[in-house]
């Protein structure tokens, strides 16, 4: 049931960020910690409904959800730092230029960073398990 509205409620998470920032800004650090918090959920709920009904032990569940929070920590950090600064130099760049604005891209230019980033740790860590 979860897989099958995943994309939908994902979106509506990306999209009540994005409505946050213009009708409560101080409310967008709660939202964001909210949204990691229901990503390592999903993250660990994967886990265990991949291995469910197979004889498998718990040493593999358990490395397998270490390696998912492992993965996740390493996305919200190196994410969030680049995120952070392109978000800044691209708010900067726009403010400069049209008023107003500078947030906006600020904080589309640090998604943008954030996905990209987890993209490459996720493809990394794939090259990783191959060997």
């Amino acid at each position: 049931m979860l897989k099958k509205y995943l994309p939908l409620i994902s979106g509506f998470l990306l999209f009540a960020t994005l409505l946050s920032l213009w009708i409560l800004p101080s409310a967008t650090p709660t939202l964001g910690i909210a949204i990691l918090l229901f990503t390592v959920a999903v993250s660990v709920l994967s886990v265990f409904e991949k291995y469910k009904g197979s004889p498998v032990s718990r040493s593999k569940i358990i490395r397998e959800v270490m390696k998912t929070l492992l993965i996740i920590l390493i996305i919200v950090g190196v994410g969030g730092i680049a995120g952070l600064l392109a978000g800044r130099f691209a708010g900067a760049y726009v403010e400069s230029r049209w008023s107003g604005m500078g947030i906006t891209a600020g904080f589309v230019s640090a998604i943008i960073t954030g996905f990209v980033v987890g993209y490459l740790v996720r493809w990394g860590m794939g090259k990783l398990e191959r060997r």
